[in-house]
């Protein structure tokens, strides 16, 4: 198990690699401030399950950084960081296929408590984009068969529907079919709207077989 900050302000690296030492004592921090610098040590790092990126990067700007982050390292969630909250970079993040947003200009304790929620399995969203989501029904999650389950938690982890085939051992019609149901359940019409809103009912990423 280990963490990766891929930042180019390197006080900020810092501060946040403080944060996460507390919370995971011995737990290996690496920091890179380019995307191309993390995309090396991500790849020397088969045991990496967390990464915080941020958004504006000398070598990448805008979620470019997500799908490179995710290919290299398939079992780490990869979550955002930026100084930017508004709804159509939330999402856009989250479509692209980020497990988390970070607003990196919080208060301390602001931040102290999402980069906790992260390191549990949480899904750290800014409160005006869960407050702005359609709001499903408190049991809309027990009423989800096993299977929805799963997929759902692929979901979760930024999986495309081809990812979610392979993991699952599904078809592609089962995996659709299981996702119609998982929108409906929801409120949702999309993955985003489905993430944000299991993120709004407080749903945790579980570790799968052989993560730590």
């Amino acid at each position: 198990m280990s963490f990766l900050l891929i930042d180019d302000h390197a006080l900020l690296r810092d501060g946040l690699a403080l944060l996460l030492a507390s919370a995971n004592p011995g737990t290996p921090c690496l920091q890179a401030g380019s995307l191309g610098e993390g995309l090396r040590l991500a790849a020397t790092r088969p045991d990496l399950t967390l990464v915080l990126l941020d958004l504006d990067l000398p070598d990448s700007q805008g979620t470019g950084g997500i799908s490179p982050l995710m290919e290299c390292c398939p079992t780490a969630r990869v979550v955002v960081l930026s100084a930017h909250e508004d709804t159509l970079t939330v999402e856009a993040c989250i479509d692209a296929g980020a497990s988390g947003f970070v607003h990196k200009s919080a208060g301390f304790e602001e931040l102290s408590a999402a980069l906790a929620m992260v390191t549990a399995g949480g899904i750290p969203l800014p409160q005006r984009v869960l407050q702005a989501s359609t709001r499903p029904e408190p049991n809309a999650l027990a009423a989800l068969s096993a299977r929805q389950h799963d997929v759902l938690q692929q979901l979760l982890r930024g999986a495309s529907n081809k990812v979610i085939e392979r993991q699952l051992g599904l078809s592609t019609s089962t995996v659709k079919t299981h996702l119609a149901e998982i929108y409906r359940r929801l409120g949702a019409t999309n993955r985003t709207q489905a993430v944000v809103a299991a993120a709004a009912l407080g749903l945790r990423i579980t570790p799968e077989a052989g993560e730590p």
